[in-house]
């Protein structure tokens, strides 16, 4: 009997330090799958801060880039383009003409402005006399150099008067809409 109780007791001990063991080992793999995850948390969130600081950079280039563009655009384009509507911007166009070409016939056969994707353009008629080929030659080259509103020819009919050569334009002017 001696013997019975004190093998009872050394299982109890035995038992107890077998589930003491177990509960730390339980713990220790327990921390060790935690910081495995907590790494590879860490790593992934390094990782999309990375990818995010390179992706600043490059927002912030291509920004730089869109506003180099902007502002070399703003640079060539005349201030009345950017102030005024594109129709208004025509109508000047028109009065242009008028200024520069002085004892021409301009007209707007139809005056209806056209409005087509992102452009709204203006159908133009001029009427040139010259008794001379080279004046004829300078006023189409202007039309075709002019920019904002751009004039399109569609157009030119070349006649041959008593004292003159007339010379017919046909074409519109063009402008973005804004």
């Amino acid at each position: 009997m001696i013997d019975k109780p004190v093998s009872d007791v050394r299982l109890k001990r035995a038992i107890l330090y077998y589930m003491m063991a177990g509960l730390v080992f339980v713990m220790v793999a327990s921390s060790i799958i935690l910081g495995i995850k907590y790494r590879d948390s860490l790593a992934e969130t390094v990782n999309t801060l990375r990818n995010a600081r390179l992706n600043l950079i490059q927002v912030r280039d291509t920004s730089h880039a869109v506003e180099s563009s902007l502002s070399g655009i703003k640079a060539v384009l005349p201030p009345r383009v950017l102030s005024r509507l594109p129709e208004e911007v025509l109508l000047e166009g028109i009065d242009d003409f008028k200024e520069k070409m002085k004892g021409n016939e301009i007209t707007v056969p139809n005056s209806n402005m056209v409005r087509q994707g992102d452009e709204i353009s203006l159908p133009v008629q001029i009427k040139l006399g010259s008794g001379d080929y080279t004046d004829l030659v300078n006023t189409i080259g202007y039309l075709q150099s002019l920019q904002f509103p751009f004039f399109g020819i569609t157009n030119i009919s070349l006649s041959k008067g008593p004292d003159k050569v007339l010379c017919e334009i046909r074409g519109s002017l063009h402008m973005p809409k804004k």
